[in-house]
Order: C-alpha cells, then structure tokens, then sequence
C-alpha cells in the first residue's frame, strides 16, 4: 500500500504553499481553501483509509460529469489530502431543501439526480469497485448541474 501512495500522492513541504485557507465546513470532515493557482476555492480532504486511497485514484482518472472531480492528491507533514472541487451540499441538505416546495420541477430534479448517481455508480462498477458507504450524506451537488 505504502507504493502505492506514493505513486497517487505528491510530495508537498507546506499546503500554503499552494492554498490559502478560506474556512472550514460544519462538519469538520473537509476544509475550504484557495488554490493560488487560478484563485479558485477547492475542497481539501483528509484520506484516512485504503477504502479511500482506491476512491482518490479512481476520481483521479474521472473525467465525467457524473462524480466530483479530483484536482490532484499531496501527502504533506505524513498525511495525505485530496483536493477537490468545491460542491454545494449534499443529496440530504437537497431533499430537505425540496419538501419545502410542492411543485412540477421536484419530480424532474429527482430524477436528474437519481440518472447522475446511477451514472457514478456505474464509473466504479465498470472499474471493478464497489462503493459501500452510499448515502445520502454522500451524495454531492453543485449548482452548474
């Protein structure tokens, strides 16, 4: 397993180097920061299991629409992080959300997103992957879809 990190995670002294810190999400499990790059926000999170590592390595090969998009992967002080795109929410913040509407669009944007997931599914199926921790928790949207 150790190869294998090194082979997905570059080496990087200091993350300020690259990324300022913006702030951090609620729940405390990924924190937003500035790629001084191009100034765009991104979500960087901590990897902490080998269930993860394989993730981080298939996001590394998407180039869909259907899954988050991993900009790149740096171990730095011993851990390692993925640097993300930057989502809205999550598939429960968006149900809530919609209970609070009764109209004709809900119906379709269930269905979008229902498509979108089984899509993702499919991306990891394909590579002989299955993804244990569905839920809706885990389920992430933006709003350019």
């Amino acid at each position: 397993m150790k190869k294998l990190r090194s082979v997905i995670f570059r080496k990087l002294d200091n993350i300020k180097d690259e990324y300022d810190f913006v702030n951090k999400r609620a729940n405390g499990a990924f924190h937003v920061y500035r790629r001084k790059s191009d100034d765009q926000n991104v979500c960087i999170k901590k990897i902490k299991s080998e269930e993860s590592y394989n993730v981080v390595s298939l996001l590394m090969l998407n180039n869909g629409d259907s899954m988050i998009k991993c900009f790149d992967s740096v171990e730095c002080e011993g851990d390692q992080w993925a640097v993300l795109e930057l989502m809205a929410d999550n598939l429960n913040g968006l149900i809530k959300y919609l209970q609070n509407f009764h109209d004709d669009h809900n119906e379709s944007l269930i269905a979008y997103a229902v498509w979108s997931i089984l899509k993702g599914l499919n991306f990891l199926h394909d590579r002989g992957q299955v993804y244990q921790w569905l839920s809706s928790y885990n389920v992430l949207y933006n709003y350019d879809a």
